[in-house]
């Protein structure tokens, strides 16, 4: 099949085999086939056309990288990142290859930014958690703010104990989200709040017959908070996810745990034994 696509191409006029459509499969196919320098050539002929298309952009990267082309390679990561209309698995992606790149800094941004975007996507969660645990410049990037500011988050505990956490988002895109508890830097809660610490107090509600002043209990970067609320959520968000599986250890047991797993990993043998004996 794909001897025949390339027989296709082949035998296109070349007005017609310069089109987009034409220049985006005679990459694929070149980079599929292994011969990289054809691959660029087409993908750069393409992405001069449709330079948004993220997808292709990091099959590029794939094969100059391949190809040694580390200036080519800083030159496309140190440049404009603006894929607003990328899926949450390409964009991780790309945020992988900046970390790969000692670019941690960045590749939390569009890593953090993705998530934002794509909250309801498994791929967007997974990714984030491989780049926060396994990155390899993404874990020493993350800020450690230790006062309430833009791009932090803060979680308060009223009288009752309960917790509620805030957010102060400076990213515009896409909005904050005051039901996930994210604030405008300039609203007034966000400047209440700004400059305090841990153990401070802040005033939550703006109504004047009802003071609701809460203890700032905890202060830390909107990248870990975005970690700890996947971390928390995606069992009970993504039930049909198997990927993933969130268990607590008992402190005065710790040992229990071993017969939550034991089960599990026995299903899962049993699956790879079955796959195994049917293929």
């Amino acid at each position: 099949r794909r001897r025949d696509a390339s027989e296709l191409l082949a035998s296109l006029p070349p007005e017609v085999a310069q089109l987009p459509f034409y220049l985006r499969a005679a990459a694929v196919l070149a980079h599929r086939a292994g011969d990289r320098e054809a691959a660029r050539r087409y993908a750069e002929s393409y992405l001069h056309e449709a330079p948004d298309d993220l997808e292709l952009r990091l099959l590029w990267l794939d094969v100059v990288e391949g190809l040694g082309d580390q200036a080519a390679v800083e030159r496309f990561l140190d440049g404009p990142l603006e894929f607003p209309e990328a899926s949450a698995r390409h964009s991780m992606i790309l945020a992988q290859a900046l970390d790969r790149h000692d670019r941690g800094a960045r590749a939390l941004a569009i890593a953090y930014g993705a998530l934002r975007r794509h909250r309801a996507d498994p791929d967007a969660h997974r990714g984030y958690f491989g780049l926060l645990f396994m990155g390899r410049s993404v874990p020493n990037a993350v800020p450690r703010p230790d006062i309430v500011g833009p791009d932090t988050a803060f979680v308060v505990q009223d009288s009752h104990g309960d917790l509620r956490a805030y957010v102060i988002e400076s990213d515009a895109s896409p909005p904050p989200d005051p039901t996930r508890g994210e604030l405008l830097p300039q609203s007034a809660l966000a400047l209440r709040a700004d400059g305090l610490r841990r153990g401070d107090r802040v005033r939550i509600s703006e109504s004047d017959v009802l003071a609701d002043d809460r203890e700032i209990v905890e202060v830390k970067h909107k990248y870990l908070h975005a970690l700890h609320l996947s971390l928390a959520d995606f069992n009970s968000t993504f039930p049909a996810e198997r990927g993933l599986q969130q268990m607590r250890i008992d402190k005065g047991r710790p040992g229990a745990i071993v017969d939550t797993m034991l089960p599990m990993l026995k299903t899962r043998r049993e699956h790879a034994e079955a796959s195994i004996e049917r293929y």
